[in-house]
């Protein structure tokens, strides 16, 4: 790498004024003994050349035009520096064109401005469209391991995570899941629909709105939740006769959702049951959204995500996604057996404490 050394000469004229003159001189540095011999941005400096190819992003720029003059993988490999060391944009750009440990891992002339903080931005953008976001996480992590930072004590939890979907309550789940399954029939034999529909208790499975009746009154809310489990038990039995792929998904939905909040009366009707069924189906738009919650106060509609943290590089060595209703201890098998290096302890709350996770 070149190196510009100023030398500042001072020439004395006879009248005594000293008058400066700078002239700089351009030679062979070798910079490497100024380097780390270890660390992360030595293990991304050797690995860079084999560790992304180009035409992998080929796919971040489809329509071949307009690209950045960067090579997509000197960004993607400014992001991996990025992501290890927890800083923002602008002080990734500003590292990667003042620090030398930075310009050597990313293979940078000395003169090199580095990468603006608006290109990492777009190509984190189109990394996350295209779904390459853990192809980055991998690649970390295989980097981190060869520099020897990873550690081999973990902390894992877990945190819920709402999803983006209105919760239904038992009266739109079943009048919801019957429409779906309306909708399929039709499409399948219109003649068949149109005579179930006729034989229903209700007619208004296309309406939006809730059906119009006193909320207030118990023996007016019991009456529709009679008529919509009944239609419900109708439109089963129709629907099951017809070999459709789609149409039996919607049917096998409406099963779960007319009776996990149901009970039956002595008098043969059916009622609203208290409390919440176990692996309660919350929508019909999101199947796997569940009911969840962080403390008895704390509740929440959607998921749960686990994590496992390495203790003495802080980066996230194991992350999966599950239902809100499963068990920390269930999830945590996944987040050892994934993890890039042997672990020696884990961290954890009383959550995972079962006997099969300590043995």
């Amino acid at each position: 790498m070149l190196a510009f050394l100023g030398h500042l000469q001072l020439n004395h004229s006879m009248r005594g004024t000293a008058e400066a003159q700078i002239s700089f001189t351009s030679i062979d540095v070798i910079v490497e003994d100024l380097l780390e011999d270890e660390g992360f941005l030595v293990a991304l400096r050797e690995a860079r050349e084999t560790l992304f190819r180009d035409e992998e992003f080929d796919v971040l720029y489809p329509s071949g035009r307009g690209r950045p003059s960067h090579p997509p993988s000197v960004p993607a490999a400014l992001l991996l520096a990025q992501l290890f060391y927890g800083v923002s944009d602008r002080e990734a750009e500003r590292r990667s064109r003042l620090d030398l440990s930075w310009k050597d891992a990313l293979g940078f002339p000395l003169e090199h401005r580095g990468i603006p903080h608006v290109c990492l931005v777009d190509f984190r953008a189109r990394v996350v469209r295209c779904d390459l976001a853990g192809l980055f996480n991998e690649k970390l992590l295989q980097l981190a391991k060869k520099a020897g930072v990873i550690g081999h004590r973990r902390v894992v939890d877990s945190t819920g995570m709402s999803d983006c979907v209105v919760t239904m309550d038992t009266i739109t789940l079943i009048r919801s899941a019957s429409q779906h399954c309306l909708e399929r029939f039709s499409t399948i034999d219109k003649k068949a629909a149109r005579q179930l529909r006729s034989q229903l208790r209700r007619s208004d499975y296309d309406a939006e709105a809730k059906p119009q009746i006193n909320w207030s009154h118990k023996d007016e809310q019991r009456a529709l939740v009679n008529e919509l489990f009944f239609d419900a038990e109708d439109i089963i039995a129709a629907c099951s006769k017809t070999e459709d792929a789609p149409l039996q998904q919607a049917v096998a939905l409406l099963r779960v959702v007319a009776g996990q909040d149901i009970e039956h009366d002595e008098d043969g009707g059916v009622s609203i049951r208290r409390g919440v069924a176990q692996d309660r189906v919350i929508s019909t738009v999101d199947l796997d959204a569940r009911h969840g919650h962080r403390s008895r106060s704390d509740r929440y509609d959607g998921y749960k995500a686990h994590l496992s943290v390495d203790v003495d590089s802080d980066l996230v060595t194991g992350a999966c996604a599950t239902s809100a209703t499963t068990s920390d201890a269930v999830a945590l098998p996944d987040l050892i057996d994934n993890d890039p290096v042997a672990i020696e302890e884990v961290i954890a709350d009383t959550h995972y404490g079962n006997a099969s996770t300590r043995r």
